[in-house]
C-alpha cells in the first residue's frame, strides 16, 4: 500500500525470547524457497490462500501458541502470514509491491531473530527493526533488506487490509529516530491459558471486475503517469488512448451482458487488443513515485481483475528483464557488470582509471562523468539546492536510470580511445569502466542504475591525500561549482560534501579533512552493505609499487579478460596521470602543507586504520 511515510513503528511489543523458542522448534525441512525465489531467502507459511472463501491457517501455525496470540493482538484481519528468513550475507533485493493484492494491504514486520547491523531500506530511508517490535512501511516504494551478519535474520511478516482500531494505532506511529516523546509500546506477554482465534481475511472470489472496479485499478496509474516530467507526452497520450478504448469496451460489454459466461469472448478480445497496444510502450513510461514500469503494472492489474484464465500479464523477454539494454543510434549496448572506481578526491583514481582503461576487455567514456550524470536535471546540484553530490537509490527512478545508461552508451570509447563501433541493428555487450570522485557519494544510486556493478575502492594515506586536496584547491584547476551560493571562500573545488555550508570561514586544511573523511567514510559504509563479492579495496601505495599485480587483481575481481600485452607497457614506475600537479613524492606533503596537515592528521587515524584493515 502507498503510505505517507516510509516507516511506522507501531505501539506493540512482543516477547522476542518466546518467539525465538517457537521458531527454533521448526526443522530445516520446514523452510521453503522464498515465493519470489530470492537467493538465500526462505519462508514458512502460517496463513495462506488455499482457494477457499477465507485465508487459511496452516499446520505450522497450530504448533505456535504465542505466534497465534501475536496475530490476534494486531486486532485486524490476517491475510498472508509467514516467517521470512534471510541467510547470512544475503539480502532481499530492491523491489516494489504494486500489484492488485497490495492496493489495499500493508505488510507488518515483527522481528524474531535479528542484529543491529541488519538494515531495512525504504525509499532511501534506513531503519533497523528490533526484535519483538512491530513495524510497517510504504511497500509501494522501492525497499530492500541487507543481512551482512553471520546469523539467519527471521521476521514474522503479516499482510492486512487493517481495521478501524489498526489504523488508529497507525495514526501516530510514524518512525522518527529524533523523537524523544514517542509513546512506549504495549508489551503483549504470552498467555498459554487463553485460547486464541486468528481472524483471517475474507477473499473476494468474484470472477470478473465490474467497470467501476476496473476503472479504479487503471486510473490511479494513469493519473500518476501524467504527473511525471520524465515521461514522453506522446507516449503518455498513446497509453491513455489505448487504455481508454479498453475501458469503454469493458463498460459497454458489461452493460449488455453483465458478468456472464456468454460475454467471455468479448472480454478476452478487449484484453488481447489492449495487450497488443501496450507492448511497444513497455520500458518507456514510469511512475513518478517509485519508478515502476507503468505499462507492466497496468497489464498485471488488468489481467488480475479480468477473470479471464487466458489473460496473462505482459512479459518481456527474460534476457531483457534487467533493463540494461539501451539504444545507441541504430544499434544497442548491453552493460554487463560495470567496473566502478570509487575514491576520495586526489587519491589516485585517475591513475588507476588510466592504467585499467588500456585493457582490451574494457570500454570507457574517456574521462569523468560529471556532465553525463549532472546533465540530467533532477540530478544536478543546482536543481537540488546545492545540497551535496550525494545520490541515493531513491534518486534513480527507472526513467532516470535509463537516461543515465543511455548517456553513457552514447559516449563509449574502446581501449584505444576511439568511438566504440557497433553496426546498425546489432547488439554489443560491454564491460564498462567508470571513474569520477563524486561517485564516492553515489554508490546506492549507481547500484540502482547498474544492479550488477562491481566496485574498486581506492584509498590513500591521509597526509598525502590531504596535502594533494589542498594543492588542488590552490591551483584553480579543479573548480567544480564556481558560483556556489552562500559560499564566500575560494571557488569550490572537488567534491561537494553534505554539510559544506558549515565550512564557511574554516582554514583550507579543515575543508580538505572534511572531503577526505566524508568521502572515505561514505564509501566504507555504503560498500559494507553490499555483498562482499561485489567490491575490493586497493591502497594507493600498492598501486604505485606494483601496478601489474593490482591490475591483475582488479581484473580478476571484475571477471575482466586480460591480455598480457595490456601489461607490457607497465614499467617499474607508472606514468603520471593527466591531473597530476607535481611528480609524486612520499614527503612532498611536508614541504607543501606540512604544518597545516599535521594539525588535522590525528583526526584521520581511526578511519585510516579501518581502511587499511580492508586490504589485510
Amino acid at each position: 500500500m502507498r503510505l505517507e511515510h516510509e516507516f511506522y513503528r507501531l505501539p506493540l511489543r512482543f516477547d522476542a525470547d518466546r518467539l525465538m523458542r517457537e521458531v527454533d522448534g521448526f526443522d530445516e525441512g520446514d523452510w521453503q524457497a522464498h515465493p519470489q525465489d530470492y537467493r538465500g531467502n526462505s519462508a514458512i507459511a502460517l496463513v495462506s490462500d488455499e482457494g477457499g472463501a477465507r485465508m487459511t491457517e496452516q499446520a505450522a501455525l497450530e504448533r505456535c501458541a504465542y505466534l497465534r496470540q501475536v496475530l490476534a493482538a494486531l486486532d485486524t484481519g490476517i491475510g498472508r502470514a509467514r516467517l521470512m528468513r534471510i541467510a547470512p550475507g544475503e539480502q532481499v533485493p530492491s523491489h516494489t509491491d504494486s500489484g492488485s493484492y497490495w492496493q489495499s494491504r500493508v505488510r507488518v514486520h515483527i522481528p524474531v531473530i535479528t542484529d543491529p547491523r541488519v538494515i531495512f531500506e525504504c525509499n532511501g530511508v534506513e531503519a533497523h527493526m528490533g526484535a519483538g517490535e512491530t513495524w510497517t512501511f510504504s511497500n509501494w516504494r522501492h525497499h530492500s533488506v541487507r543481512n551482512p551478519t553471520d546469523i539467519h535474520r527471521i521476521h514474522l511478516v503479516v499482510d492486512t487490509c487493517g481495521t478501524a482500531s489498526f489504523w488508529r494505532m497507525m495514526g501516530d506511529s510514524r518512525f522518527d529516530p529524533t523523537r524523544l516523546d514517542a509513546a512506549q509500546p504495549r508489551l503483549v506477554m504470552p498467555d498459554d491459558a487463553r485460547p486464541v482465534r486468528v481472524p483471517t481475511e475474507w477473499l473476494r472470489k468474484s470472477r470478473r471486475a465490474d467497470p467501476n472496479d476496473m476503472d479504479a485499478r487503471i486510473l490511479e496509474v494513469l493519473l500518476e503517469v501524467a504527473r511525471s516530467p520524465d515521461n514522453d507526452p506522446d507516449d503518455v497520450e498513446e497509453l491513455t488512448r489505448a487504455v481508454d478504448a479498453f475501458r469503454h469496451v469493458w463498460r459497454g460489454t458489461w452493460a449488455r451482458h453483465g458478468d456472464s459466461r456468454e460475454a467471455a469472448a468479448d472480454f478476452f478480445g478487449a484484453y488481447e487488443q489492449l495487450h497488443g497496444r501496450l507492448e511497444p510502450l513497455a520500458r518507456h513510461i514510469f511512475l513518478v513515485s517509485n519508478g515502476v514500469d507503468a505499462v507492466m503494472l497496468l497489464s498485471q492489474r488488468i489481467a488480475e481483475a479480468s477473470g479471464i484464465p487466458d489473460a496473462k500479464p505482459l512479459r518481456l523477454p527474460v534476457e531483457q528483464s534487467t533493463a540494461l539494454l539501451v539504444k545507441r543510434g541504430q544499434a544497442a549496448v548491453r552493460f554487463d557488470r560495470p567496473l566502478i572506481i570509487v575514491a576520495a578526491p586526489r587519491s589516485g583514481s585517475t591513475l588507476l582509471f588510466e592504467t585499467l582503461a588500456g585493457c582490451r576487455g574494457l570500454v570507457t567514456i574517456g574521462g569523468e562523468s560529471h556532465r553525463v550524470i549532472e546533465g540530467i536535471s533532477p540530478l544536478s546540484p543546482r536543481d537540488r539546492g546545492f545540497d551535496s553530490n550525494r545520490l541515493l537509490a531513491v534518486d534513480a527512478s527507472e526513467a532516470i536510470a535509463c537516461r543515465v545508461r543511455e548517456r553513457f552508451a552514447a559516449e563509449l570509447l574502446d581501449h584505444a580511445g576511439k568511438s566504440l563501433e557497433i553496426r546498425d541493428g546489432e547488439e554489443c555487450t560491454v564491460r564498462f569502466l567508470e571513474k569520477t570522485p563524486k561517485n564516492a557519494l553515489r554508490i546506492p544510486f549507481l547500484c540502482r542504475v547498474f544492479p550488477d556493478a562491481r566496485f574498486v575502492f581506492l584509498f590513500r594515506a591521509p597526509e598525502q591525500n590531504l596535502s594533494s586536496i589542498m594543492d588542488a584547491w590552490r591551483s584553480g584547476r579543479f573548480v567544480t561549482y564556481p558560483g556556489l551560493p552562500e559560499w564566500s571562500g575560494p571557488k569550490w573545488s572537488l567534491l561537494l560534501t553534505p554539510g559544506w555550508r558549515s565550512l564557511a570561514g574554516q582554514p583550507l586544511e579543515r575543508i580538505a579533512l572534511e572531503q577526505w573523511c566524508i568521502a572515505n567514510q561514505t564509501i566504507f559504509d555504503d560498500l559494507s552493505r553490499l555483498d562482499r563479492r561485489r567490491w575490493m579495496s586497493v591502497a594507493y601505495d600498492e598501486l604505485v609499487r606494483d601496478p601489474k599485480r593490482v591490475v591483475r587483481n582488479v581484473c580478476r575481481h571484475g571477471d575482466v579478460a586480460i591480455d598480457e600485452r595490456d601489461l607490457e607497457s607497465f614499467s617499474e614506475k607508472l606514468p603520471l596521470s593527466r591531473f597530476t600537479l607535481t611528480a609524486p613524492d612520499a614527503d612532498k606533503w611536508r614541504r607543501h602543507n606540512g604544518d597545516a596537515v599535521e594539525r588535522v592528521l590525528p583526526e584521520t587515524q581511526l578511519l585510516f586504520e579501518r581502511l587499511q584493515g580492508l586490504t589485510r
